[in-house]
């Protein structure tokens, strides 16, 4: 028997992200016993409950299962969330239980404690250059693999295509760490890279809200316009000024894509403000992490998204059978799901649940590997070190490249496939959004950087 428990977040600030992603793994976890009986015969238990995206909740949830006479054969637990994760892996950690996150904070893929003093340059409340240090720990999660690009990769490559798209000044719009730990996690390592890329400045930072609720849009949207009505005011009295030409966007879906909604609205101001055409234009634009793009950003933003707002895929787009051997046999998975649990057949279809599908993906190799070993019912030592084993994995193409890891580096690959939303008719995909494939966007592992 292998036994498997998965906290999601079907209430709390997630549920426009963590509803898909969970259930791209149990939908998945489900096929393999309905279909072959579990994995190589071995028949999967599996729980999946709410912990709405919280750590205390999460942690409450976990202590629930540890009170059950089961709990000793679970080797697995996918759990949701950044601050999740980090609240209840020290002591999963000394139970030796194999933990796969919906977080792929830079600081959980270091298997070993890390130590670094990070500096950048930005700016002060008077618009004055300083030098920012920040210091980054992590104190190790040997038990945690996850198959998507880490946070702090990820922002680096972001950061990278923005440079090679329109070089300029970008800014962090994110919540604040008490709030959201994911939204904060990588944002050193994207400050520190930025001084590696010529033409590329640090702005301001803008602090918005992470939340899951449309009734926020008013709110974030004002919040872009008053700094952009700032950097306007700027450019005027020192027309040397580089303005913020870009918004990284570090929050989930609906927060992003009211940062999206809000740049629209504020480049009318820019355009007023500084008329007239040409390649020397103020453009806005925005660059969404991969919680921060979707099938719902369309929807949120509309049209005025259109060009401007760029995002992260670690992953496929949902229906791009053309690049992933696996989407075929998912989008199966998936509608056979929908209609055994009765729910309508767009539900869940998006990016987010490929993400959960290519997770549970890569624990189903990580389980055959340690079967086919003569292990009868891996537990998470056995499964961590199978994983320690992966040399450039293909996951039915459901990554955006192979993924690797070793026994003191968990960054399992460091590639981002860059999409833009296009208003056009021509590339929409199954969910109804269009998307606009803009380029595959890599970087090398640093070992310098583990752990940030």
């Amino acid at each position: 028997m292998l036994r498997v428990r998965i906290t999601t977040g079907d209430t709390g600030t997630a549920t426009d992200i963590a509803p898909p992603y969970n259930h791209g793994i149990y939908d998945y976890l489900r096929h393999l016993n309905d279909s072959q009986g579990g994995l190589r015969g071995c028949p999967i238990d599996v729980d999946m409950r709410d912990a709405q995206y919280d750590p205390a909740r999460t942690e409450e949830v976990i202590d629930a299962w540890r009170r059950e006479p089961t709990w000793g054969g679970v080797s697995t637990l996918f759990i949701f969330g950044t601050g999740p994760t980090t609240r209840v892996a020290p002591k999963l950690t000394t139970e030796q239980k194999l933990i796969i996150p919906g977080s792929y904070a830079g600081s959980l893929a270091t298997p070993v404690p890390i130590s670094a003093s990070v500096q950048y340059d930005e700016f002060n409340a008077l618009g004055q250059s300083i030098v920012a240090s920040e210091h980054k720990t992590s104190p190790g999660y040997p038990y945690i693999f996850f198959p998507a690009t880490d946070y702090s990769t990820a922002i680096r490559i972001g950061i990278k295509a923005a440079w090679k798209l329109a070089p300029g000044r970008i800014a962090m719009a994110h919540d604040t760490i008490d709030r959201c730990l994911y939204c904060v996690d990588p944002l050193a390592a994207g400050k520190s890279y930025i001084e590696q890329l010529p033409g590329m400045l640090l702005g301001d930072d803008l602090i918005v809200p992470q939340t899951s609720s449309l009734e926020d849009e008013g709110f974030i949207v004002d919040a872009v316009i008053r700094y952009v009505q700032r950097e306007i005011d700027r450019k005027r009295a020192n027309p040397s000024y580089v303005p913020t030409s870009w918004f990284w966007a570090g929050n989930s879906i609906v927060s992003s894509s009211f940062v999206g909604k809000g740049a629209a609205a504020a480049q009318k101001l820019i355009d007023r403000a500084f008329p007239g055409p040409g390649k020397d234009r103020w453009q806005l634009r925005v660059m969404a992490n991969n919680w921060g793009i979707g099938e719902r950003t369309l929807e949120i933003c509309g049209a005025d998204c259109a060009g401007i707002f760029y995002g992260l895929f670690p992953m496929p787009i949902y229906g791009d059978t053309q690049h992933s051997s696996g989407m075929a046999e998912m989008l199966r998975i998936h509608r056979a799901y929908r209609e055994k649990d009765g729910h309508p057949l767009d539900r869940y279809q998006d990016q987010f649940y490929v993400q959960g599908h290519a997770a549970a993906l890569m624990w189903r190799v990580a389980v055959e590997r340690a079967i086919d070993a003569g292990l009868e019912s891996p537990t998470g030592e056995d499964l961590k070190a199978a994983l320690e084993g992966f040399q450039n994995v293909v996951l039915d193409g459901m990554t955006a490249g192979p993924i690797s890891f070793s026994p003191t580096d968990h960054r399992p690959q460091a590639n981002e496939s860059v999409y833009v939303i296009n208003a056009g008719s021509a590339g929409a995909d199954a969910g109804g959004v269009v998307f606009r494939f803009v380029d595959r966007y890599s970087i090398d592992l640093d070992p310098k950087w583990l752990g940030y």
